[in-house]
């Protein structure tokens, strides 16, 4: 199933329109928990820190497939026109963990069970 496009913001401020969690060099002295479902847009914790993220592999994006089409799956947004009037897009739905930290990890395995946690 096809995720929807995103559009401009109203109020002509697009700096950050195509996000949907931004955290950039937040300081959490506590647990991070992040969303059960994957979040429409980007993930930016770059310079962040927390005690403990708490995250899940359902929380994640689809995984990116060598040769196929990278919105099929994904969030992205129309770029404008590209060659010979093609649409083009780009894909918004990813995570920005440059400079990340966190002191512990709650389900490693990316799974939400018990026992996922060694």
């Amino acid at each position: 199933m096809p995720k929807r496009l995103l559009g401009r913001r109203a109020d002509g401020n697009d700096r950050f329109q195509h996000h949907a969690i931004m955290l950039q060099e937040a300081r959490i002295d506590g647990r991070l928990v992040m969303p059960d479902q994957c979040p429409e847009g980007i993930v930016d914790l770059s310079r962040a820190r927390c005690d403990t993220l708490e995250d899940s592999s359902v929380g994640w994006p689809p995984p990116l497939v060598p040769g196929e089409r990278l919105c099929a799956e994904r969030t992205c947004v129309d770029v404008g026109e590209g060659y010979a009037d093609i649409r083009q897009q780009a894909e918004v739905q990813h995570f920005v963990l440059d400079g990340f930290e966190y002191a512990h990890l709650e389900f490693p395995t990316g799974a939400n069970t018990k026992g996922s946690d060694v």
